[in-house]
């Protein structure tokens, strides 16, 4: 039997409680007290790990359980009280038989990965003309890398509608996510204007490889129903991407390098190809609802989808 969301979040908290009053309480006192620096850098190694797991337990109760965002938020409180996560256990205790766990939404690995791939996009903006500056390209090299993404983009997006129709949407979602995280990596190794141009055909057209498969995945797992909801939620998450990519990079590309910022980029790119290969190889296609309408003459072109596409151009 699966644990509940519930209990991970409380056992989680539990750690995170713990090791915070164990830095606290211990690990400082023998930092300033008794000299042994080397305490609180082990002890807030450790307390760092626990409150990422603590953070992930969090993000997954919220998915899985039909609860109140406010029981979220004071997970995320609890965290930065060194009495916080007992008290919230003590809540939590209770409230566990009182929230049934919601079916997984597979719909969010998608999204995320739409959000990915338009990130990777914008992020770019605000940082490439400068790095294409900073390895010695002239002007017009730094147009010309800046354009050439697009470029060989589109004719990954050419291919990828090709081979998805003959393969199926998953494997060519799979090895654009893996392809493109593994040429957002090779930035590090650009140290010339050709390097560049290379990197930049080839980041290009992998990435070009994930959209259409990403979005023909959403549309072969949605029924016609809920079709303008699935688009309406995808559009949302360009949208976030359109808004986070640039000011993430510029704020990080200030603070470290471009290639830092790739490298940040290329991590997610791994981490939804890993989830990708776990949840999305298991699902199965929508069986859509064949229309009653026959055609009586197959070889007429007068057919009902004929004449509502003529009503529309005129109308």
């Amino acid at each position: 039997m699966r644990a509940h969301p519930i209990f991970i979040l409380r056992m989680t908290g539990l750690l995170d409680g713990i090791s915070l009053l164990v830095l606290l309480c211990i690990a400082m006192p023998l930092k300033y007290i008794g000299g042994i620096d080397v305490a609180v850098k082990i002890m807030g190694s450790i307390h760092g790990g626990i409150f990422i797991l603590y953070a992930l337990a969090i993000l997954y109760a919220a998915i899985r359980v039909q609860w109140s965002p406010l029981w979220s938020a004071a997970a995320v409180i609890a965290a930065f009280i060194p009495i916080g996560n007992f008290i919230l256990e003590w809540k939590l205790k209770k409230a566990q038989a009182q929230y049934s766990v919601k079916p997984f939404n597979y719909g969010l690995i998608v999204y995320s990965i739409v959000f990915f791939s338009f990130i990777d996009l914008f992020a770019q903006l605000p940082v490439m003309s400068t790095f294409a500056a900073s390895v010695g390209s002239s002007s017009f090299i730094v147009g010309f890398v800046v354009g050439l993404y697009s470029l060989t983009n589109t004719f990954g997006n050419i291919l990828s509608g090709i081979l998805t129709d003959k393969v199926g949407p998953f494997k060519i979602l799979m090895f654009g996510l893996i392809l493109t995280s593994f040429s957002l990596l090779l930035y590090h190794f650009v140290d010339s204007p050709t390097l560049l141009i290379v990197v930049r055909i080839i980041h290009g057209f992998v990435a070009g490889l994930i959209v259409p498969a990403a979005f023909t995945f959403s549309a072969n797992t949605t029924v016609n129903e809920h079709q303008g909801k699935k688009v309406a939620f995808t559009g949302t998450f360009v949208g976030l991407a359109a808004i986070i990519g640039p000011s993430f990079s510029g704020i990080m590309a200030s603070r470290n390098s471009v290639p830092f910022v790739f490298t940040c980029v290329a991590i997610m790119g791994f981490i939804l190809a890993i989830l990708s290969a776990i949840f999305l190889s298991k699902y199965k296609p929508v069986k859509k609802e064949k229309t009653d309408t026959v055609t009586q003459a197959s070889g007429s072109i007068f057919n009902s989808g004929v004449i509502k596409a003529i009503a529309v151009l005129f109308s």
